[in-house]
């Protein structure tokens, strides 16, 4: 179950992040480019890291589940899934606090800049 959700909470900001890298200082007139790109840089960042904390945790969870299945002993082995689903929490606990981070400072950079939409 909650591989879906990994999974779509990644699709939904793949699916924004074309959107993102479209987005220009042009598009924003009255704000200083320097302060746009620096706000852009920590908002792509933080969409990316978001990505690696929802599709790395996915991809961590496919590998254990295929290795438990296809190993001998292993898919009677629970200690073998415990470690694995640790090593993903793991994967996904690091790159969404750094995501969370990356979009404290896109939020505080946006602010600073004076943009609106």
């Amino acid at each position: 179950m909650i591989q879906i959700i990994l999974l779509v909470a990644g699709i939904f900001t793949a699916v924004r992040l074309p959107k993102l890298l479209r987005r220009a200082s042009a598009d924003y007139p009255g704000v200083d480019p320097d302060a746009f790109q620096r706000w852009h840089q920590a908002d792509l960042k933080s969409a990316y890291a978001f990505l690696i904390a929802t599709w790395g945790a996915l991809a961590v969870q496919i590998v254990v589940l295929i290795a438990a299945g296809t190993a001998t002993g292993v898919s009677q082995d629970l200690t073998f899934l415990y470690v694995g689903y640790a090593i993903s929490f793991l994967v996904f606990l690091g790159p969404l606090i750094w995501a969370a981070i990356l979009g404290s400072k896109a939020a505080r950079l946006k602010k600073e800049a004076g943009i609106t939409k």
